[in-house]
C-alpha cells in the first residue's frame, strides 16, 4: 500500500511538471537584440553580427520575434522565427508554429483571415513592401491593374491571401512588382507561395 502511494504521489508531481515543459524548456532570455543574437549564435562557428542579421519583434504578432538574414544585394529574407521562446529555422516550420502559437486552431473564419494576412504581412513580407495602395507606377497603360489585399477561405478552412509587393531594389536601376498569392492549409501550415503576375519599370536617372 506505501508503494501505491509513494506511486501515485510521484505520477501527480509529474503531472503537476506537464504544462511547464512546453514553456520551461524553452524559456530564454531573448529581452534585447543582444540577447537574440547570443541565442542566434550558439553552436555557430561563423559568429552573427547586428550588421548582417535582422531583427523585428512585429505588435501584430504577439511576441513572436521575425529573424531576416541579408541576401546580398536584396536586402533581409526572413529565415527564422522565435515562437514561444523556441526558435524555429525555414520560412514553413516557423509559420506553422506561428500561426498555431497564435491560436490559429481555435479561430473562425474571420478570425483566421485577419492572422492570415498579418502573419503574411509582417512575417513572410517584413523586409518587402506589401502594398496598400497602388504606386504612380500602376497608372501607365501596360501596367497590370492593381488589387488591395484580399484573404478568403476555402471549403477546407485553408486561407488565401493576395497582395501586391514591391521587391527589394537590387543592383539594377528598375523596381520589381509581384503580385503574390499564399495559402495557409487548415493546419496553419504554409502551403503554397506564388507569384501570379509581375512587372518592372527602370527607374529613370534624375
Amino acid at each position: 500500500m506505501n508503494s501505491y502511494i509513494r506511486l501515485k504521489s510521484f505520477l501527480t508531481f509529474i503531472f503537476l511538471l506537464l504544462p511547464c515543459f512546453s514553456s520551461c524548456a524553452f524559456s530564454q532570455d531573448l529581452s534585447t537584440n543582444e540577447k537574440v543574437l547570443e541565442v542566434l549564435n550558439k553552436g555557430r562557428e561563423r559568429k552573427l553580427n547586428k550588421e548582417n542579421v535582422c531583427i523585428e519583434r512585429p505588435k501584430e504578432l504577439n511576441g513572436t520575434i521575425i529573424i531576416g538574414f541579408f541576401a546580398h544585394d536584396r536586402g533581409c529574407r526572413f529565415n527564422i522565427a522565435f515562437v514561444n521562446g523556441k526558435q524555429y529555422e525555414g520560412v514553413e516550420k516557423a509559420t506553422k508554429a506561428g500561426l498555431n502559437h497564435l491560436g490559429w486552431y481555435k479561430m473562425k473564419n474571420e478570425e483566421r483571415t485577419l492572422l492570415a494576412m498579418n502573419w503574411t504581412k509582417h512575417a513572410l513580407l517584413r523586409f518587402h513592401r506589401p502594398l496598400e495602395k497602388a504606386t504612380p507606377d500602376f497608372n501607365l497603360s501596360d501596367t497590370p491593374e492593381f488589387e488591395t489585399p484580399k484573404a478568403s477561405v476555402n471549403d477546407d478552412r485553408s486561407v488565401k491571401i493576395t497582395l501586391w509587393v514591391q521587391q527589394p531594389k537590387g543592383m539594377r536601376p528598375q523596381k520589381n512588382y509581384n503580385l503574390m498569392e499564399y495559402t495557409f492549409g487548415n493546419d496553419g501550415s504554409l502551403v503554397e507561395s506564388k507569384s501570379i503576375n509581375s512587372f518592372s519599370r527602370k527607374i529613370q536617372p534624375k
